[in-house]
């Protein structure tokens, strides 16, 4: 996604509250500032007693709207009209206190923001519809989060055109959520105008033929969730990804955090991401401090004053931070970086910008 992005890399999960004290076990190349999150449609299960030690605030604020990067990945379920989609589970490998812990080790600050903003992403079980996620992802490349929520939603009802109203509705979109085309459907199109179809929904040329071409994968059993969730190398995974028409490094880590919930993951090529760490190494030059833990050192060859005119003037290649200064700022915070990463987008205030 150009835009920003938490991606619309699409997961839509079943959320099953899940105890904390588990066993441990997470779009171009080019850069855009558009904003642009995938929405995540999630299907609250049977509750479970949590087994946390954290404590979790009783909220009576309305639902949050979907403008998070997690709104925008996880899990989906399918539709009941159709063959159902594969879901299957895609349960935390990863100890969430173990890695708050070290988060807070290398870096006191986390502590506040644990108090602040709960990673409810990683505080549920979820199942998986990888082909759905994927989807998502696809769609919301290079477009702000609004556009991609449109179109994904013209796109689904082409499918269901009965059962969406015309346009998406936020206060509705609980009630036919669970709606999404399998590749099956997305196959039984004509032909001849598949793609003329796909484009009248608002996809581009090319959206279109990624979205097709990744429903013939699903579908011949060339890539299935099952195989995506077994695989234990992130690199072979990311490899796998890539090969598709239309994935690039983004969607792979979008699907990775959110879908997958790989421990340790840094977008490094998401905007959101790159202007948290520039706000958050900043912040820690910003008042005098006894805690040497806690000043951050700064990225090799720059000053402070340099890093300051970032948050104003990027980089070149249009960036907060380059790859590798995202890459050295973060090294403390290996094996839990997707835990860090999250936030990040609450620390820059945005959806996540690819």
């Amino acid at each position: 996604m150009s835009s920003s992005t938490l991606p619309l890399a699409a997961l839509s999960p079943t959320k099953r509250t899940r105890s904390s004290t588990s066993s441990p076990a997470a779009a171009t190349s080019s850069l855009s500032s558009a904003l642009v999150v995938p929405p995540a449609f999630v299907t609250p299960a049977k509750k479970k007693t949590r087994t946390t030690k954290a404590k979790s605030p009783t909220s009576t604020s309305p639902p949050r709207a979907l403008t998070t990067p997690d709104d925008f990945a996880g899990p989906i379920l399918a539709s009941s009209t159709s063959t159902p989609a594969t879901l299957l589970p895609a349960t935390l490998s990863w100890d969430l206190e173990v890695a708050k812990a070290h988060l807070v080790a290398h870096d006191p600050r986390f502590e506040a923001m644990f108090e602040k903003w709960e990673p409810t992403v990683y505080m549920e079980d979820l199942e998986v519809d990888a082909f759905r996620s994927l989807v998502h992802s696809l769609l919301g490349q290079q477009i702000s989060w609004l556009a991609a929520r449109s179109i994904t939603h013209r796109f689904i009802r082409l499918f269901y055109p009965t059962l969406l109203p015309p346009l998406h509705d936020p206060l509705l979109a609980s009630t036919y959520a669970h709606l999404f085309p399998t590749p099956a459907q997305i196959l039984a199109l004509p032909a001849a105008t598949r793609l003329e179809t796909l484009r009248g929904a608002g996809l581009s040329g090319r959206k279109a033929e990624y979205v097709v071409n990744l429903a013939e994968k699903f579908e011949s059993g060339e890539l299935s969730t099952k195989m995506l969730l077994d695989f234990e190398d992130d690199e072979e995974l990311k490899e796998t990804l890539l090969a598709l028409k239309g994935v690039g490094p983004w969607t792979v880590n979008m699907f990775s955090m959110f879908s997958l919930r790989r421990p340790n993951i840094l977008p490094v090529g998401d905007l959101g991401v790159q202007k948290g760490l520039l706000k958050h190494t900043l912040s820690a030059h910003s008042v005098p401090s006894s805690s040497s833990s806690t000043t951050a050192l700064l990225p090799s060859g720059l000053t402070l004053a340099q890093l300051q005119t970032r948050l104003k003037t990027k980089a070149k290649g249009n960036v907060y931070l380059t790859p590798k200064e995202c890459e050295e700022l973060t090294e403390g915070w290996k094996p839990y970086r997707t835990l860090g990463s999250w936030y990040l987008w609450k620390i820059a205030g945005t959806e996540g910008e690819e």
